[in-house]
């Protein structure tokens, strides 16, 4: 079950997606998130939405988003994910413990993070650090039939724990 935590008391819309979304005339919100899913979906990090190449647009588009059409767009962080993975590993390297981080985050219609659903963490312990992160980026927002709306933007990550350097044995010292 996932938890959820919110930047805002007020309720989340209606969870939908793919057919399901337009079959109910309710926006399309959710991903096609499987926590578990391991395969990376590569699109550089560096880039914003809008300087994705179009193929890098319908791999992520496709990666994530169940049945959606062509001239719709998924939420996205303003200024491209580095920053919010960046903010992901200092949380790892702090921590410095192994396990996955899948975590969906409800992007509103101008943009704000509202919303973070934890599906799986690597410890609960990090639930309040990570929301923070993944709350605090602006993003581009969805486009649903050419209108901003509300829509799910799916975060993965593999925390894994560091060894610590061996500490290198002191020189013998030479007798005088």
């Amino acid at each position: 079950m996932a938890s959820v935590v919110s930047a805002a008391t007020a309720p989340a819309p209606p969870a939908a997606s793919g057919s399901q979304a337009q079959a109910a005339g309710l926006p399309r919100i959710g991903t096609r998130f499987v926590p578990g899913q391991t395969e990376p979906v590569s699109v550089p990090v560096d880039k914003r939405w809008e300087e994705l190449l179009t193929s890098q647009q319908a791999l992520f588009k496709r990666s994530w988003y169940d049945d959606m059409p062509e001239a719709d767009e998924p939420p996205y962080p303003l200024e491209g994910p580095s920053s919010l993975f960046a903010d992901i590993v200092k949380v790892q390297n702090a921590a410095n413990i192994s396990g996955n981080l899948y975590a969906t985050v409800l992007v509103d219609e101008t943009g704000k993070a509202t919303q973070v659903s934890f599906h799986e963490i690597p410890n609960e312990a990090l639930k309040d650090v990570l929301a923070f992160v993944l709350l605090k980026p602006a993003f581009k927002p969805a486009k649903c039939g050419g209108k901003p709306c509300a829509m799910e933007y799916p975060v993965t990550a593999s925390f894994a724990r560091r060894e610590p350097a061996p500490v290198p044995a002191a020189p013998p010292v030479a007798g005088p």
